[in-house]
C-alpha cells in the first residue's frame, strides 16, 4: 500500500520525515475504522470500489493527521470572558475518609 500511497500522489503533503509515522498511525487507523476495506485488500480485491474507499479513508485520516497540534478538541462554543472586575472563586474540599 506504501508504493501506491507514493506513486498516486496521496501523500505529497506529507513531510518527508514524517512518511513513516503517517504510514503506521493510517494503518492503525483502517484497521479500526476501515477493517472491511483492508480485508479485500488483504484478500487481493482490488478494484475501484477499494480505491474510493482508500480515497475517502486518506482524506479523513490526513485531516487528523496533519492538524498536528496535539490538542484535545472538544465540540463545545467557546465560553465568554468574566466582565472587567468581576473575580470568581473556587473552593476546594478535602474528604479525608474515616477510619473503622
Amino acid at each position: 500500500m506504501s508504493v501506491w500511497l507514493g506513486t498516486e500522489g496521496k501523500i505529497d503533503d506529507i513531510p518527508i520525515g514524517e512518511v513513516r509515522r503517517f504510514e503506521t498511525e493510517f494503518l492503525q487507523y483502517l484497521r479500526h475504522s476501515r477493517k472491511e476495506t483492508l480485508a479485500s485488500i488483504a484478500d487481493n480485491n482490488w478494484d475501484d470500489e477499494i480505491a474510493a474507499a482508500l480515497d475517502s479513508a486518506i482524506s479523513e485520516f490526513k485531516q487528523l493527521f496533519l492538524a498536528g497540534d496535539d490538542s484535545i478538541r472538544i465540540n463545545e462554543a467557546p465560553e465568554e470572558a468574566m466582565a472587567e472586575g468581576v473575580k470568581g472563586q473556587e473552593t476546594v474540599t478535602r474528604v479525608v475518609p474515616q477510619k473503622k
